[in-house]
């Protein structure tokens, strides 16, 4: 059902666990980890005989899901973790237990998913969402939130929804976000950033309303250049999308990475080109899907592993016969 957990033991191949969700009939385009769960969002109605409208939360042993079962009215795409609460983000116009009229973002209680009764929500799709003590951050295609102005990005009161004064208008969808420190990366379809000429991939001050110096400026890729996935692993930040250069470097891979504060390419070239969503990082490796060499020396398409500051690949392959999101 497009989900399933993996060892992942330093950088050696992995292991696919005993952890086993039962199927559902829809996609899985967001997941969380907390308390001993897997919450995950989507597309689907059900899992496993059970309804389960656009939301379920998997046991983190068994992978049965649990009573958790708020529900949304439309395809939900981004989930948080916050300290008092769920946050989930998506396409739908009513989310919660009994469906409450909520537009594109919802507070849900960790026990049962009763919405928290605000509402000051989006006028448009979120597209990502990060939690942050008591601020939500939340990336998308809207011109309102929190009952205020906001171009694409904002951060709002986690437990009001509120929009809080931080104010940083982006000119077009704001895809993924990644925290790190005090500076809050994002990527997407944008070109400027407050009034700074910024392709699809800069970064902002969370403490203040300010576009930081960071610049890979990911040039023209027909139609546009755009970066759907970020990650980073110490000093940088890797990307995937679609682009002609980066950071100042011929590079159409679709997947490189930068300096994580300058924004310049730091010439790290993977054996394989990737053009999914997708990436992930941690000390040993950057993981992304492609169609490269499995273990048998045979090209298997799947979520490979390479090294973070050769690009070689690390072995671990684990074969796909789907898209990974």
């Amino acid at each position: 059902w497009g989900l399933a957990c993996l060892g992942i033991p330093g950088s050696s191949e992995p292991s696919v666990t005993a952890w086993s969700p039962l199927a559902g009939n829809g996609g899985v385009e967001c997941i969380a980890v907390a308390g001993g769960h897997l919450y995950a969002g989507g597309s689907f109605s059900y899992v496993g005989t059970l309804i389960r409208y656009g939301l379920v939360a998997l046991d983190g042993t068994t992978g049965a899901p649990t009573a958790w079962d708020p529900g949304a009215n439309g395809i939900v795409r981004a989930l948080a973790i916050g300290d008092d609460a769920i946050y989930a983000g998506g396409d739908f116009t009513a989310c919660g237990i009994n469906m409450p009229a909520h537009n594109h973002i919802a507070a849900l209680d960790k026990e049962v998913g009763l919405a928290e009764p605000w509402n000051n929500g989006a006028d448009g799709q979120v597209l990502s969402l990060i939690a942050s003590g008591t601020t939500l951050f939340v990336g998308g295609d809207f011109s309102m939130i929190g009952g205020a102005l906001r171009e694409n990005l904002a951060s709002l009161n986690a437990a009001t929804g509120i929009a809080l004064n931080w104010d940083i208008p982006v000119n077009a969808d704001v895809e993924r976000m990644l925290l790190s420190g005090d500076t809050l990366y994002i990527s997407g379809l944008f070109t400027t950033v407050g009034a700074h000429s910024r392709g699809p991939l800069a970064s902002v001050l969370t403490t203040s309303p300010t576009v930081t110096l960071f610049t890979p400026n990911p040039t023209y890729y027909p139609p546009l250049p755009a970066v759907h996935g970020i990650a980073r692993s110490g000093n940088t930040i890797y990307a995937t999308g679609y682009w002609g250069s980066i950071g100042g470097v011929d590079d159409a891979d679709w997947v490189s990475g930068v300096d994580a504060t300058t924004g310049m390419n730091v010439g790290w070239e993977p054996e394989n080109v990737c053009t999914n969503v997708a990436i992930a990082a941690n000390e040993h490796a950057v993981y992304f899907p492609c169609t490269g060499p499995g273990p048998d020396g045979v090209d298997v398409y799947g979520l490979h592993g390479y090294d973070p500051s050769t690009g070689a690949s690390t072995g671990f392959v684990a074969s796909l016969t789907g898209n990974l999101n």
